[in-house]
């Protein structure tokens, strides 16, 4: 395995082979899955991969169609239905694990390479789910849904004018502006209200407690 996370890649990989290190494939995360210009050069090099993919990445099947990798997911039959073939995880060190994935083909790489998209499920049925737990499904990256980007396209407009003459100057730059927008709450408010969401505080009470003499 090679796993190596940086702009140049594709220039780390070809030295790898180039110097004959031994590896079986290629590993990342979903920043590199989806390049498509990393996946076809590695196909065209031969490399095997195993990549995380966006969940809006568009992926050809092997009936000539192309899909997004959500709308695979949604047709994936749950874990107790038939009709897609399922990967079962083996136990790990806490016990078994409440997943498995689901098997789809996608069209194979020009360069002759076999590419299949692995679809994790959960194997807990919902209905098991405790009464308090909600899930969501959210998109793997939404700023917009994100207050935390509000405060950063503020903080980033407070300092566009500032230069810093090194590393711990624009530390300080970057606490003394934060600070300023912590003492107006109503910036923060408004970084909220952009994302369309809301905070709701909940007033927890404190459990009956039983004396006994």
């Amino acid at each position: 395995m090679i796993w190596l996370l940086s702009p140049s890649t594709p220039t780390l990989v070809e030295r790898a082979l180039a110097a004959g290190v031994p590896f079986t494939y290629f590993l990342a995360d979903e920043l590199y899955g989806g390049s498509r210009s990393l996946r076809a050069w590695l196909e065209d090099h031969q490399v095997r991969y195993v990549m995380a993919v966006p969940k809006n990445e568009v992926l050809p099947l092997s009936d000539g169609r192309t899909q997004e990798a959500r709308q695979l997911w949604a047709r994936v039959p749950q874990p107790d239905a038939d009709g897609a073939p399922l990967v079962r995880c083996a136990d790990g060190a806490k016990g078994p694990h409440p997943y498995d994935f689901a098997v789809v083909d996608l069209a194979d790489a020009p360069a002759g390479l076999k590419r299949t998209l692995l679809i994790r499920r959960s194997t807990v049925p919902n209905k098991e789910n405790k009464t308090w737990l909600r899930v969501y499904q959210l998109p793997s990256y939404a700023p917009e849904l994100n207050p935390t980007e509000g405060v950063w396209s503020l903080l980033k407009r407070s300092i566009a004018n500032f230069v810093a003459a090194d590393l711990n100057s624009l530390t300080r730059i970057v606490k003394r502006k934060l600070k300023k927008i912590q003492y107006r709450p109503e910036l923060i408010d408004g970084c909220l209200a952009e994302t369309g969401l809301t905070m709701e505080l909940t007033k927890i009470s404190p459990p009956d407690t039983v004396s006994s003499t």
